[in-house]
């Protein structure tokens, strides 16, 4: 089976030469939430449903990570008003469920570090939404409280695995949104943890820079650009009680080339391909196992009018991913202390995203991970040679976002 993936992955990075891959309509439908402002809205009070039901399944058979199954929804009933057509104003609530459970930590798990917000609730995992929109006439949007992530940043997935659109908290903060015809930018803080006089935990941020350099009209047939992202998280604080290691800084970034094909074809729409230099450090801190790592990341895809086929190669020296799928990283999760020696990581995707009807979509995404064997060290500090496997995870998505008008301004 590793044959055959390295030699369909050869074939097919061959066979494009250097082609990017862009979002599909899985992540339109299914992920992706519209950052855009449409002037057609001004004056209008919505009542705007975003619900997302979702199974998803994943099966490891390596020592890097553990399986789990999540079955559940997320749902976020928001109001919305625009005033001009530069400004709108979304409050409403933000909703988490799991099938099976009526206990949910306060913060939801979001990387690699264990760290929770101790305390319980009952019920549902339930946070406020409350965001304001601002832009300007020169491309420039300012979003403050709920920002627009997840996969809205556009992360690479050894930086951000997709499974976090289900289980992540909304983030919030303070977001820049840029673009035009030559770059698009997005730059934001999302705070994780805020803390009073004597907390037993931490302060904690994110700062991250997704941006994407365009060397030509990206409307083009054949579409070339350079992805530039950065992810730093910070911990700390001057007014809790942690006195040892109690500042940690840690940092993820990638640089890379890409390009896109456009074929307008009855089956084949856009074949794409892109490779990325990883790179981790850890500033401050001994959270994590090595000081600072690097990796290569190539991937490439083929998509149709509702479906993409995607296939990738991970290659780590010492990496570590704050918000990326353990496989493609240098340590485990499953057993702390694990470590791995330039380990690989083959992949191969499928997904389907379709709107049947307006605010009604479907998706499916089936993913394969042959993780390579190769030398580490386990759990006891032995070193030994850490045996490889295949795993996968599977799911199936129905998200409504449908919208509707409670009150027009007349003008």
């Amino acid at each position: 089976m590793r044959q055959f993936f390295l030699s369909l992955v050869a074939f097919v990075v061959t066979l494009l030469s250097g082609c990017g891959d862009l979002y599909a309509q899985f992540d339109r439908n299914i992920y992706l939430s519209d950052e855009e402002l449409d002037s057609a809205y001004t004056g209008e009070l919505r009542l705007n449903v975003g619900g997302l039901l979702f199974f998803r399944n994943d099966e490891f058979s390596t020592s890097v990570m553990s399986g789990y199954t999540l079955p559940g929804f997320r749902l976020c009933p928001v109001v919305s008003y625009m005033p001009t057509p530069k400004i709108k104003t979304e409050i409403g609530l933000n909703l988490l469920r799991f099938w099976g459970t009526d206990s949910y930590p306060n913060i939801a798990y979001r990387d690699i570090a264990e760290w929770t917000g101790g305390e319980r609730v009952n019920g549902v995992h339930l946070v406020p939404f409350f965001r304001v929109q601002f832009a300007t006439d020169f491309g420039l949007q300012a979003v403050l409280g709920s920002i627009y992530g997840g996969s809205n940043h556009r992360l690479l997935m050894p930086l951000y695995e997709p499974e976090l659109n289900l289980t992540a908290d909304q983030e919030t903060g303070v977001q820049l949104l840029y673009k035009n015809r030559w770059l698009d930018a997005d730059m934001w803080v999302d705070w994780q943890s805020f803390i009073y006089h004597g907390d037993t935990h931490q302060e904690e941020f994110v700062f991250g820079l997704s941006s994407r350099l365009k060397y030509n009209d990206e409307k083009s047939r054949l579409h070339f650009y350079t992805p530039v992202q950065f992810l730093a998280q910070h911990r700390g604080g001057e007014i809790d009680t942690i006195t040892s290691n109690s500042v940690q800084t840690l940092m993820n970034g990638a640089v890379g080339f890409g390009a896109s094909l456009s074929l307008d074809r009855r089956r084949v729409k856009r074949v794409s391909a892109e490779i990325d230099l990883l790179g981790y450090y850890q500033q401050a801190g001994e959270l994590w196992s090595f000081g600072s790592g690097s990796a290569v990341y190539a991937h490439c895809s083929l998509e149709t009018r509702y479906s993409r086929f995607k296939l990738g190669y991970f290659y780590g020296d010492r990496f570590i991913s704050m918000f990326g799928y353990p496989l493609f990283g240098c340590v485990s999760t499953k057993y702390p202390g694990m470590t791995y020696d330039k380990p690989s990581t083959l992949y191969a995707g499928f997904d389907y995203g379709k709107e049947f009807a307006e605010g009604f979509s479907l998706g499916v995404n089936v993913d394969i991970y042959d993780r390579l064997s190769c030398n580490g060290t386990n759990q006891d500090g032995v070193r030994e040679r850490m045996k490889g496997g295949v795993s996968f995870a599977a799911g199936i998505y129905m998200r409504i976002n449908p919208s509707f008008l409670l009150h027009k301004k007349k003008k």
